[in-house]
């Protein structure tokens, strides 16, 4: 039977490398549900109703998610897209400061009954810290 699986990306290259992970190591049928883990900016509203600093945020998160679709189609994958401001918790109303990000992967993770949650580690990231959070 097919599992879901989160994949928390941001573009960058450790995001590129737990893509790869996910892709090269679970099994074709799964779901994967990628998830824009941005910190540090406020909540993106759709257009037509943006906010300060939002049409540069949505304009990331477009760019971002047209990454992994692409990969997502090339692999033939069933990927869904999610944006984490639309998760409840944190320091107010749509946050995605740093110190929330875990809690709303989690959050999603949790809502979607995924099965594992993938997310790559920046090289500046020591893995003894992620090993102690868990």
């Amino acid at each position: 039977m097919p599992r879901t699986h989160v994949i928390a990306v941001d573009g960058g290259a450790a995001s590129d490398a737990a893509f790869k992970f996910a892709n090269e190591s679970l099994p074709k049928d799964d779901k994967f549900v990628v998830v824009h883990s941005r910190s540090g900016r406020e909540r993106i509203t759709r257009p037509g109703n943006f906010k300060t600093n939002d049409v540069e945020a949505y304009a990331e998160e477009v760019t971002i998610f047209a990454k992994y679709k692409e990969l997502c189609k090339e692999s033939q994958r069933n990927c869904v897209f999610r944006d984490m401001a639309e998760f409840r918790g944190g320091t107010g109303a749509g946050s995605t400061h740093a110190t929330d990000v875990g809690h709303k992967i989690c959050q999603l993770a949790h809502g979607v009954n995924a099965a594992s949650v993938i997310v790559g580690k920046p090289s500046r990231c020591r893995i003894r810290h992620l090993a102690q959070s868990l």
